[in-house]
């Protein structure tokens, strides 16, 4: 009587003790995201490889993808890492192909909007969601499923028809030895036993890393499922996306539970569990319930992406409702029909203390300034809030009015010694393809620093001129900041002039960053150099060359 006491006391710490782990683990979680949310994001090393497969499986269907030059030049890696508070693989795989995929769609755009507002206003519901997405993780391996999910029959283990004869020798083998009750029969069956055991162990190690990935497709159709319930499921009521797709993937979801569940047990290192395994694969039943599992994936996959897609847009879109927090201003966009650029208090996502900007672009547009003034960087901020109006449907300024417009840029522009290029041949070719964009029906925003700046001043103003007076006659709306003031002054017609410029004191240079009309014809590459500490005799030399060419 009283070891039975005992026992039964034991049993109930154990379960008490469990339950108790299991409600800490999830108040922990939910620390974690109430912590983490409206804040920026902790500096964090990430694997573009691995983060940009989504994005790489989907990019053929997007109508406007942004190519990677124009991606580099406006250091959008940056800009997603700033953003960035995803709790799964899937929601980290999904804002990477949303920031890269302009949107020209107003109602896809809207909804879009729909959701996120649904998740701001709802506090509970989106910290439940995103506990449950924190449940799905970021393994690393789960970032490649984007990329063998086209090829899942590959994943397949093959001659099935052996592994069905090694069992059915197995159980007729050790009916036998029931039946016949001799040593024979027992020989025979344990010859088998060994036999299928060597098999299943030398398998096991070839398909542990396919086991690994389904692993990861379960736990997504889980998720998917759990987000349907409880107080994150008012969102599926709301918008009734997920469950339809799940609900067709009952069948895979538990053949894959049953082909995984030894996995995991085995990753526990419990010794006990490890003997069962192995005493269960002998069967070699695991290899038909995964084949099984394949298959019923594989006649299931469109569902499956679209659990994939809609798990990972929920979590994207919560990520850019922080993100949204986060900022000290934002602003949801307004399309117009004509090609005017209206942004009042623009600044740039990136800049901890921004300095706010308004213009209103409706011809083509050179900016000049000295150095270190602000004028690239201002284009980064029209250009970066183009895109981001279109793609998260935000945009870092008070009022924000913009066509829908492709965006390509020339800017950030490296010789290459792997490809044998120079910076000029790199620099014309990154113009070029920015020509191969314009179409009569679609207008597009082109952004250019520092024009052919790779090459001879003669040759450069005349190709320069002659590249935005081509320009000027397509349609698209081009913003150009340059340092010459003789390609000014050829295109004064064609174009509209902004500039910035800066204050000199006695010992200092005084940057205001805010841009003004017109042209600013002052310079300060030479008076930076004493600024920064040059010797003098270098900056007195440079002022006397200076003052004799420009006598010339």
């Amino acid at each position: 009587m009283e070891s039975a006491i005992v026992i039964a006391g034991l049993i109930c710490v154990f379960v008490i003790g469990s339950v108790y782990a299991r409600w800490e683990r999830i108040r922990r979680a939910y620390r974690i995201v109430r912590k983490k949310f409206g804040r920026m994001p902790e500096p964090a090393a990430y694997d573009y490889k691995e983060i940009s497969m989504y994005w790489n499986a989907v990019s053929e269907q997007a109508l406007h993808p942004l190519d990677d030059l124009t991606w580099d030049d406006l250091d959008m890696n940056q800009i997603y890492e700033r953003m960035n508070q995803c709790e799964s693989f899937a929601g980290e795989q999904y804002l990477y192909a949303l920031l890269r995929n302009v949107s020209q769609d107003t109602a896809s755009l809207e909804k879009m909007e729909e959701k996120m507002r649904y998740m701001e206003d709802n506090e509970r519901e989106r910290e439940e969601a995103q506990v449950k997405l924190m449940a799905l993780g970021k393994r690393d391996s789960s970032y490649y499923l984007p990329q063998v999910l086209d090829e899942i029959e590959d994943f397949q283990i093959g001659h099935s028809w052996f592994y069905r004869l090694m069992q059915a020798l197995l159980f007729l083998s050790l009916a036998g030895a029931v039946i016949l009750r001799n040593g024979y029969g027992l020989t025979v069956f344990g010859m088998i036993f060994i036999c299928n055991l060597c098999i299943y162990a030398v398998m096991k190690q070839k398909y542990e890393i396919h086991l690994e990935l389904m692993e990861s497709v379960r736990g997504l159709i889980y998720t998917g499922r759990e987000l349907t319930k409880g107080t994150s499921g008012g969102y599926e009521k709301r918008f009734g996306e997920i469950s339809m797709h799940v609900a067709q993937l009952g069948e895979a979801e538990k053949r894959l539970r049953k082909a995984t569940v030894r996995r995991q047990a085995g990753m526990q290192g419990d010794a006990m569990e490890l003997f069962a395994t192995y005493l269960t694969g002998a069967t070699l039943i695991d290899f038909t319930m995964y084949n099984q599992a394949i298959r019923q994936l594989k006649r299931k996959m469109e569902h499956f992406k679209k659990v994939y897609r809609l798990v990972g847009e929920l979590d994207a879109l919560i990520s850019v409702v922080s993100f949204r927090k986060s900022l000290p201003l934002y602003c949801l966009p307004k399309f117009s029909q004509d090609s005017c650029v209206h942004l009042e208090g623009l600044y740039h996502p990136l800049l901890k203390e921004p300095v706010l900007n308004d213009v209103v672009m409706v011809r083509n547009s050179i900016v000049t300034g000295s150095n270190a003034s602000g004028k690239s960087t201002f284009i980064k901020a029209v250009t970066v809030n183009c895109i981001l109006a279109q793609t998260i449907h935000t945009c870092m300024a008070g009022i924000a009015e913009i066509p829908h417009a492709y965006i390509a840029t020339s800017m950030a522009v490296k010789d290459s010694l792997m490809e044998g290029e120079s910076y000029y041949m790199k620099e014309i070719r990154s113009l070029n393809r920015m020509l191969g964009y314009m179409q009569e029906n679609e207008l597009v925003i082109c952004a250019i620093d520092e024009i052919l700046r790779g090459t001879n001043t003669k040759e450069r103003i005349a190709a320069s001129a002659a590249i935005l007076r081509y320009l000027e006659e397509r349609n698209c709306l081009v913003l150009v900041a340059s340092h010459d003031m003789e390609l000014v002054k050829l295109l004064d017609r064609e174009y509209e002039h902004y500039y910035f410029c800066e204050q000199e004191g006695e010992d200092d240079i005084v940057f205001d960053y805010k841009i003004h009309r017109g042209i600013n014809e002052k310079t300060n590459a030479i008076r930076l150099l004493e600024y920064v500490g040059f010797p003098g005799q270098i900056v007195s030399d440079a002022e006397r060359i200076y003052r004799l060419l420009a006598s010339e």
